[in-house]
């Protein structure tokens, strides 16, 4: 598998390990939406995971190119292109739940949720409970056991 084939699938079963709030959905069938902000550079990788189910809701792909609105996504791929721009569209995001994914180097540092950080030939994933937290999202163990946590002063990640 190509490299973003891989983050494709870790995007896939990120949020099986996520709990929204209940007002993240208005229906009981609505769809969860993936979205990509910046340059795409998954290409034709999400076809892999085009239409699959996170928690019994099907999954929609939304490219929302360099300026796009991430609101009213569940989970917010936010290319390296957007460095520059991080705060801003984190700000954006401020008390929405979104879970916020990248590969760019930092990003759960610089207050992103989820990052993967490709080592060795392997994907780590670091995670900022915090962040998540204050967005009302649940991470489940199994995902936390498996991650680099930062903030981990948080008694509330388990």
């Amino acid at each position: 598998m190509a490299e973003y084939e891989v983050k494709a699938v870790y995007l896939l079963n990120l949020g099986k390990f996520t709990q929204w709030p209940q007002t993240a959905f208005t229906e009981p069938e609505q769809e969860l939406v993936l979205g990509l902000f910046g340059e795409d550079v998954f290409g034709e990788a999400l076809e892999l995971i085009t239409a699959k189910k996170i928690q019994g809701r099907r999954l929609i792909i939304k490219k929302l190119g360099k300026g796009g609105d991430p609101r009213g996504c569940h989970i917010l791929f936010i290319s390296a292109s957007e460095k520059r721009r991080l705060k801003q569209i984190l700000s954006l995001l401020a008390d929405q739940p979104v879970l916020t994914v990248s590969d760019m180097s930092g990003f759960a540092e610089e207050g992103g949720m989820i990052g993967l950080k490709e080592m060795d030939n392997k994907i780590n994933i670091i995670i900022n409970v915090m962040a998540a937290k204050e967005a009302g999202l649940i991470l489940r163990s199994q995902l936390l056991n498996i991650s680099t946590i930062i903030n981990k002063d948080n008694p509330l990640t388990r």
